[in-house]
């Protein structure tokens, strides 16, 4: 898990912890988004942020964390699509650290979201 809980570190922190997990045997990590620039719309920022760690695992499972419960439906909405184009192959909602976890509507919101997919490792 990189950036746990509030993905606050930088992305360069992110992408070598990532790294380094690779480096020592996972085949897949789990990341947690930047909340702050999910909170603040920057979805930009979110997308770079999360790309910096596909690039730095290019050939292992990224997962992303979205932290559904400190987000309106919108952000999260936004949030999911940003995690995709960033090239991961799992939007996730919750860490459950924070205000209660995801809930019911959220798995529910993600499960029938378009942009929510499994992104196909042989297209890197």
């Amino acid at each position: 898990m990189c950036g746990f809980p509030l993905g606050a570190v930088s992305s360069e922190q992110k992408a070598l912890e990532a790294r380094l997990s690779v480096e020592a045997g996972a085949d897949e990590v789990e990341r947690v988004i930047h909340i702050g620039a999910a909170l603040a719309n920057e979805w930009d920022a979110v997308e770079a942020d999360v790309r910096a760690v596909r690039r730095a695992i290019p050939d292992a499972v990224l997962k992303v964390t979205t932290l559904t419960c400190f987000l309106t439906d919108e952000q999260k909405r936004e949030a999911t699509a940003a995690v995709v184009r960033a090239g991961a192959e799992f939007v996730k909602t919750s860490t459950g650290f924070g205000t209660g976890g995801a809930t019911l509507d959220d798995v529910r919101r993600f499960r029938g979201t378009e942009v929510c997919f499994m992104n196909d490792l042989s297209a890197r």
